[in-house]
């Protein structure tokens, strides 16, 4: 075969040592890696004339091999995960590494942004801790292997906490069970939102008036009683009412001296 006119320098009379940019081979007849035929003559074109971020190309129009970051038929459009005008920047869930858009979920399938391959910033929803292996607050193990999280709101919209989809071990203020349907001790009404005789509201929790006294029957806050029990008198309940004597810190009925002791 005769030397192709690409031949640099030859090794002899049939085979080329060195071939012109943009061809190989041993009569410098084939293109190298970067370049194509031209459809209208042996020409090697470089690929960089489709785009400057294609380095390998089947044509004029189809890139086989685009510069990191980028991607599409003619490396004009930026990879999965890279973004910016010239596709060199991470977006929200890809860390940087080497020149390089890595995926977060390389340290758990839960983590939706990070800076390493070591430890999650952000976790999904529900999820918590440096590699997102653990439930936050609110949200139960529904599976172990693997982690599997799961909102309490599953229980009840009332649940705050929960230990499966059936028993909730902390309910909303008012309500109590395992599933948060029933008033909790001291709230009354449909919604468990009024504060029962005995107890006070505040800060939207209903409080025992016994924080005044034991024997402070009703109240209105935590400090002035608005009723006492039988035979105690005054706003904190604290004195024997006529009728009774003081024992130890009780009210005792005079009565039960003699009946006819008042």
């Amino acid at each position: 075969m005769l030397i192709s006119a690409q031949c640099a320098t030859c090794a002899n009379s049939t085979e080329c040592a060195t071939c012109s940019t943009g061809y190989t081979g041993p009569y410098c007849n084939v293109c190298a890696v970067g370049y194509y035929v031209s459809s209208d003559s042996f020409t090697c074109t470089s690929c960089l004339t489709v785009t400057n971020q294609c380095l390998e190309c089947i044509d004029s129009s189809h890139c086989s091999l685009c510069a990191v970051g980028f991607t599409g038929d003619i490396c004009d459009t930026c990879d999965i995960g890279y973004t910016g005008t010239n596709c060199d920047t991470c977006i929200t869930g890809y860390y940087l590494s080497s020149g390089q858009c890595h995926v977060c979920t390389v340290i758990s399938p839960h983590c939706t942004s990070c800076s390493d391959s070591l430890s999650c910033s952000l976790c999904a929803t529900g999820y918590n801790g440096p590699i997102c292996d653990s439930c936050v607050t609110g949200y139960f193990i529904a599976s172990s292997a693997p982690l599997v999280c799961q909102s309490c709101s599953l229980v009840s919209s009332l649940c705050l906490q929960c230990s499966s989809s059936t028993t909730c071990t902390l309910c909303s203020a008012g309500w109590t069970d395992s599933t948060c349907s029933t008033c909790d001790t001291g709230y009354t009404g449909v919604d468990c939102s009024t504060c029962a005789t005995g107890y006070y509201s505040s800060s939207g929790l209903c409080l025992s008036c016994s924080v005044i006294s034991p024997n402070c029957n009703t109240c209105s806050n935590g400090v002035s009683c608005t009723q006492c029990a039988t035979g105690y008198e005054d706003s904190t309940c604290g004195t024997c009412s006529v009728g009774y004597y003081k024992s130890a810190t009780q009210c005792i009925a005079c009565s039960t001296v003699s009946a006819n002791c008042i």
